[in-house]
């Protein structure tokens, strides 16, 4: 069962869960509400180191199993406005946008990481969670899409299209080198964007005859 996801999955999924965890046990009335008696006393213990504390946390969520019923969560006390506020008001810890509100890839990822601790737990979320927990999702892509729109972002995620003088300076880039292995490259982007465009061609060479059979 510890095998369900890969182990960088597994890693990520206990990273993101345990700053829910140390959510709780900073705000007062979640951590008796949401955690374990013997969680809390063992972060209690080190308090006065937070690398340990975390380290803790990370471990005891990667052990997390059914049949050893050692979830850290009393997650049959977790309800939907606990885990959206912790996700509404949790912003960047680290980089130069250190302080601002999340992606949406973030918010996706603790998402899941609830989810697996479910999944790694004698617990099973209720489809009322499940359902507010989709819908709020949605609502927080459209908040982060409308930030990014106001702070005069394109607002666009994943692949962009690469025109035609990007193309033109990689392909001079590659003949300033000396290695076999840029020549190499030159000839299989060169090959590749005939290929692109041609295939674009015909599309469009079809599309006009079809549009002149008619």
């Amino acid at each position: 069962m510890g095998k369900v996801v890969a182990t960088k999955s597994a890693l990520n999924y206990a990273y993101q869960n345990a700053s829910f965890a140390l959510f709780c046990y900073e705000t007062e009335e979640l951590m008796e509400l949401l955690l374990e008696p013997w969680f809390i006393m063992r972060l209690t213990e080190l308090t006065s180191r937070p690398a340990a504390q975390k380290k803790y946390m990370q471990e005891c969520l990667l052990a997390c199993s059914a049949e050893d019923d050692n979830c850290p969560f009393i997650l049959s006390n977790l309800t939907f406005p606990h885990f959206s506020n912790f996700l509404s008001i949790r912003t960047r810890s680290r980089g130069k946008t250190k302080g601002s509100s999340l992606g949406v890839s973030s918010y996706d990822q603790a998402k899941s990481a609830l989810v697996h601790l479910y999944r790694m737990s004698k617990y099973d979320m209720s489809s009322d969670f499940a359902d507010n927990l989709k819908m709020f999702m949605k609502g927080m892509k459209r908040t982060v899409a409308a930030k990014k729109m106001e702070n005069g972002d394109s607002g666009i995620v994943g692949k962009k299209k690469m025109d035609f003088k990007v193309y033109e300076k990689i392909c001079e880039l590659f003949l300033k080198e000396e290695g076999e292995e840029f020549l190499f490259a030159r000839c299989f982007l060169v090959l590749e964007w005939n290929l692109m465009s041609r295939s674009d061609n015909n599309r469009s060479c079809s599309s006009f005859s079809h549009h002149m059979g008619r």
